[in-house]
């Protein structure tokens, strides 16, 4: 850490800053959580308490000297979320020009006013010219300089009868930019109302990553949304996670019974023909070894660890699910009711230390990437295996992902995969009964995250494990004969329907 100036005195601030949260910190910076209607900084003769004031606090409460923090992106006040500050000079500069540069990669949520004709999951962008072009300089010798468009991507993750909650993405960012892409769109955010005193902003910054500026290592963070986006939007769950609403949000508890009968008529095949061998090839021998199963759900795969030898701790938000599990009566297992997002929930069984670990078809629909295998991570022994089963992010996006035909050649038709979106994170009600569904039955709903490959690199590189093997498994059906079924089974062979991530766990930090 660069050495510190001495202590100055600055104005006495009442203490607290509300719900502020540190999410991220090392020795160079630190990222903050910041509520709306709280001021990032101030001039010192404003006697407000500031999100500075507090972060200057928790930094110099460990420190004799006064360090040098300062905020690289100031949120406005009635604006919440995430807030980076450099705790020197150096990382100052460093992080204003990845700013400056738009080398940080920035994702809001917000609410806005009124719906949209096209569905959830929808797409588009916003394109703007700065107004005042006065400023331009001309080039010697040549016509004034073009001014560069500002650019914001929407996508419409839910919408009530009154208004639709977005994830935004901006490609530039000019101050008041997402503000007045909305309303661009007449479709304003929540709060946005010039004729009312001013209240909070129905717009989060959520998601925020960038390269670190001393060690090179991707720094990536995450806030909730506010409790008041989900009261707006009827309660729609927030995809970073809460202590205190994570399990209700993506917990299959309400899909229990479903789910255990779907396995016991045994209409799983990709299960017992690709996705259980593969797991237990990837984890190796277990005989004798303590194994973690993530979001175990009704004990399916413990039954496939056991048989191999192995003593199993299974966790799991559902309690019926978990009921289930117990019923097997498994010899070496024992299940826990816990949230995935945060393993301390769980009993004293699921403490560790563990000698492997698996999340089979379970990590995509679990909010909180980093807290999930940060968890896991501090139950593992050295050199302990992770092994990871999930739809393979490239291809198996979803709603952004589909079968399609080439009918360029008549006599030889090809079927491809289809993919409209890969690199935006999004969070997608599921149906998994859609063939019940269509015939009046009750649908039966579940939450799926969707991640690039790069995000689960890098929150697996950060929970301490390197990532040793990878697997792509396609399907293992085949088509009824038919003259497109040859062209169906190459298609189906060639794309995968699976990945398989093994990951050791290394214990080094960042």
């Amino acid at each position: 850490m660069s050495r510190g100036r001495a202590r100055t005195q600055r104005p006495a601030r009442p203490g607290g800053i509300g719900s502020a949260e540190v999410v991220y910190e090392d020795d160079h910076l630190l990222i903050v959580n910041k509520p709306a209607g709280v001021l990032t900084a101030a001039e010192r003769s404003d006697s407000r308490r500031t999100l500075h004031d507090a972060v200057l606090d928790h930094v110099r409460s460990n420190s004799d000297v006064a360090l040098r923090v300062r905020p690289i992106n100031l949120l406005d006040r009635m604006v919440s979320g995430l807030v980076v500050f450099a705790k020197s000079k150096r990382v100052e500069t460093a992080l204003e020009s990845l700013f400056r540069r738009n080398r940080v990669r920035r994702i809001y949520a917000a609410v806005l006013t009124g719906t949209f004709d096209a569905g959830e999951g929808a797409t588009g962008t916003v394109q703007s010219t700065p107004r005042d072009l006065r400023k331009q300089r001309q080039r010697r010798g040549g016509p004034p300089t073009s001014p560069t468009p500002a650019v914001t991507h929407y996508r419409l993750l839910h919408q009530t009868d009154q208004a639709t909650l977005v994830q935004l993405r901006p490609e530039t960012h000019r101050r008041g930019q997402l503000i007045d892409h909305m309303r661009q769109l007449d479709r304003p955010i929540i709060g946005d109302d010039p004729r009312r005193a001013a209240g909070p902003l129905m717009l989060h910054l959520e998601q925020i990553a960038f390269e670190h500026p001393r060690t090179g290592q991707d720094v990536r963070a995450s806030a909730p949304r506010p409790h008041a986006f989900d009261r707006i939007m009827a309660a729609v769950p927030s995809e970073a996670g809460r202590s205190d609403e994570s399990a209700d949000s993506t917990s299959w508890q309400p899909v229990a019974r479903w789910y255990s009968d779907y396995h016991a008529t045994r209409k799983s095949d990709h299960f017992t023909n690709v996705i259980y061998p593969g797991s237990l090839a990837l984890l190796g021998d277990v005989s004798n070894k303590r194994v973690l199963d993530v979001a175990c759900g009704e004990g399916a795969f413990a039954a496939h660890l056991t048989e191999a030898g192995a003593v199993v701790t299974g966790v799991d938000a559902a309690p019926d699910l978990i009921d289930t599990a117990k019923a097997r009566r498994l010899r070496g297992a024992v299940f826990e009711i816990g949230d995935a997002n945060d393993l301390d929930s769980a009993g004293d069984a699921a403490r560790g230390p563990f000698d492997a670990a698996a999340c089979v078809m379970a990590i995509m629909n679990i909010a909180n990437l980093d807290s999930t295998l940060a968890g896991i991570a501090a139950r593992l022994t050295a050199a302990a295996p992770l092994v990871l089963v999930l739809l393979h992010p490239a291809f198996r996006s979803p709603k952004q992902a589909s079968w399609g035909w080439d009918e360029g050649d008549p006599g030889r038709p090809r079927q491809y995969r289809r993919v409209d979106a890969y690199l935006s994170e999004s969070r997608t009600p599921i149906v998994m009964n859609p063939g019940e569904a269509s015939r009046g039955r009750p649908p039966v709903e579940t939450i799926t995250f969707h991640r690039p490959l790069s995000a689960y690199i890098r929150s697996l590189s950060n929970a301490g494990f390197v990532v040793d093997s990878l697997e792509e498994w396609p399907s293992q059906r085949t088509s009824e004969p038919g003259p497109r079924a040859d062209e169906e089974n190459r298609a189906r062979a060639e794309i995968p329907l699976f990945l398989g991530i093994r990951a050791i766990m290394s214990r080094r930090s960042h």
